[in-house]
């Protein structure tokens, strides 16, 4: 293609890009937008982080508890005459009354 066929109009395109960059309509709302976006993202990010750690915390103290129960596996501990309710995982405790 020959350039000579398709004469660009210079001077059109001279005012569009002048008056394009003295367009500032809208500048300030689009750095607003952008520094609100900015403060959401940093706040999520701190947030779930924060959120991750407690869930962590959270299972770390089930694991332990879970971890600390006695499940009943030796049969040596409880006597042959006890009922089978004693080699269960769960055990209950009841503290002595003052009854006088």
């Amino acid at each position: 293609m020959d350039s000579r066929n398709f004469p660009l109009p210079t001077s059109a395109l001279l005012s569009v890009a002048k008056r394009f960059l003295r367009d500032d309509e809208g500048f300030i709302i689009t750095i607003e937008l952008i520094l609100i976006a900015t403060i959401v993202g940093i706040g999520s990010i701190v947030g779930l982080t924060t959120l991750r750690n407690a869930i962590n915390s959270e299972l770390a103290d089930v694991s332990d508890a879970i971890e600390s129960m006695e499940w009943g596996d030796d049969d040596s501990r409880a006597p042959s005459s006890a009922p089978a309710a004693a080699n269960s995982c769960i055990s209950y405790s009841v503290p002595p009354t003052d009854e006088a």
